[in-house]
C-alpha cells in the first residue's frame, strides 16, 4: 500500500528524480507516524512488516524521527515510541480546536451526573476520533491502553453520526467492516437496520462492539442544517449502563441538543 501511494505521488514530485525520493521519504515517515495509534512501541522488524520496507529503510526512517523529537528510542528495550514533540503537535491541536473549550464545561456536568466516562467525538474521514475523554474512576483501569480513534461502524458516537448521514454509511461500509469484539456489526445490513432504529431513537448503543464488558450511549451534535459533525457519548461497565438506558439517553441526548450552539 505504501509503495501504491508512492507510485501515485510522484507526478507531484516534478521532474526531479531527487524530489520524487524525498516525497517518498516524507509519506513512508508519516506512514510510519501512524503506526502509533495502533502500538505504544515498535520495533525495527515491526515497523518494517507493517510498512512493507526493508529493515534498513525502517531503520533510517526511526532515526530521522528521533532527532526531531517526534519518537525516541528506548535504549533498555530498543524500541520506540512517541515522543515529548508529538504529545506538544497533539495538546496543540487539541487545545486550537474551538469548540473543544466551549464543550468542555458541558461534558464536566454529564460526567458528574452520571458517574460515567464521558467521550466527545469528532469525525477524520470514516474513523471517530475521541478528542476528550472524561474518565470515571470506576472504569480508569478499562480505559488502560483503549485507542482514542475506531471506524465508524464500531462505535455509538460513529453508529449516531453515520445514522443521520447517507454517505458516511455507504463509504464506511464499501472500506469494510473490521471486527474488534465479537459484538462488532458485520453484515452491511444488520448494520444499516441499526441506523434506522437509531434515526427513531435519537441515540446509539453500542454493547461490548467495541471493548467487551463496556456499553456505550451516543448522540449526534448537528448543527444548523441539520448535518453530524460531533457526538457525545457515555460509556461504562454493560452490567451498569444497560439497567439505565432510558435515563441516560435522555441525558445524552439533552447534552447533544445544547452543544449545537457550538458547531458551525
Amino acid at each position: 500500500m505504501l509503495q501504491q501511494l508512492c507510485d501515485e505521488s510522484v507526478g507531484f514530485a516534478g521532474e526531479s528524480g531527487h524530489a520524487s525520493g524525498e516525497l517518498r521519504s516524507v509519506l513512508a515517515s508519516t506512514q510510519l507516524l501512524a503506526l502509533f495509534r495502533e502500538y505504544e512501541e515498535l520495533g525495527v522488524s515491526q515497523a518494517a512488516r507493517k510498512l512493507g520496507v526493508a529493515k534498513s529503510t525502517a531503520h533510517r526512517l526511526l532515526s530521522t524521527l528521533c532527532v526531531s523529537g517526534l519518537i525516541q528510542r528506548d535504549s533498555s528495550t530498543s524500541r520506540y515510541r512517541l515522543g515529548l514533540v508529538a504529545l506538544e503537535l497533539g495538546l496543540a491541536a487539541r487545545e486550537r480546536q474551538p469548540v473543544v473549550s466551549c464543550v468542555m464545561p458541558y461534558l464536566e456536568q454529564l460526567r458528574r451526573r452520571t458517574g460515567l466516562t464521558v467521550h466527545f467525538a469528532l469525525r477524520d474521514g470514516l474513523d471517530m476520533v475521541y478528542v476528550e475523554r472524561l474518565q470515571s474512576r470506576a472504569c480508569e483501569q478499562l480505559f488502560a491502553g483503549v485507542a482514542r480513534r475506531f471506524p465508524v461502524h464500531a462505535t455509538s458516537s460513529g453508529k449516531c453520526m453515520a445514522a443521520f448521514d447517507d454517505d458516511l454509511a455507504r463509504e464506511r461500509i464499501a472500506a469494510g467492516l473490521r471486527s474488534f469484539t465479537p459484538k462488532t456489526p458485520k453484515d452491511p445490513r444488520d448494520f444499516v437496520s441499526s441506523l434506522g432504529r437509531i434515526r427513531e431513537a435519537g441515540y446509539a448503543l453500542s454493547v461490548g462492539e467495541t471493548v467487551d464488558g463496556l456499553t456505550s450511549i451516543a448522540a449526534p451534535i448537528r448543527n444548523y442544517q441539520g448535518k453530524p459533525v460531533a457526538a457525545v457519548s457515555v460509556v461504562g461497565l454493560t452490567n451498569k449502563v444497560l439497567p439505565e438506558v432510558e435515563p441516560l439517553s435522555n441525558l445524552v441526548r439533552c447534552v447533544g441538543q445544547t452543544l449545537r450552539r457550538f458547531v458551525n
